[in-house]
């Protein structure tokens, strides 16, 4: 890939947009809840990113992310670093052959990402350890699931709108 000041725009479009979606669910995050449960937005970016511009730049943001969240409000180091990073990957290599890039299939993917990302969770630091079990877990990983993918097609429209920007700049 040739740099040049396309992929710069890019870069600094996606790197503000996450930074913006970082600082509101930091600060903000607390008012932006779904039956009590607040909506993981950077899952959203990070699936949205990678379904447009594939699994190198997925995996680079959301690496970026991941350690953002690690950094300042992970009690578990490492785990949204590995997390963001690998599904960032996988999403942008099957989104580049395998599936169309449309806002019902961010929604379905962020859902289905989301659950395994929060059943993972939930096995390693609740189950394992035996401070929980199922009948708690179930109806907020649930509510999260579809709270995040309804949100998920807003910043599906803006990471669409960031990459064709870029591209209207190649062109030209």
């Amino acid at each position: 890939m040739r740099w040049n000041d396309t992929s710069f725009n890019k870069w600094v479009g996606y790197c503000a947009a996450f930074l913006i979606v970082f600082v509101i669910q930091t600060s903000c995050g607390r008012f932006i809840t779904v039956f009590g449960v607040k909506p993981n937005l950077l899952l959203c970016m990070v699936v949205c990113t990678a379904m447009h511009e594939g699994k190198y730049m997925g995996a680079l943001l959301g690496f970026a992310a991941g350690w953002l969240a690690d950094a300042l409000v992970s009690y578990i180091r490492g785990y949204y670093t590995f997390i963001f990073t690998a599904g960032g990957a996988f999403i942008g290599y099957i989104s580049q052959f395998f599936i169309r890039v449309i806002p019902i299939n961010a929604a379905l993917i962020t859902a289905l990402y989301d659950a395994a990302f929060n059943i993972v969770f939930y096995i390693l630091f609740f189950i394992m350890p035996g401070r929980g079990g199922w009948d708690a877990a179930a109806p907020v990983i649930l509510t999260e699931c579809l709270a995040t993918a309804l949100l998920s097609v807003p910043f599906f429209y803006i990471c669409r709108a960031i990459s064709r920007l870029a591209r209207a700049d190649e062109e030209e």
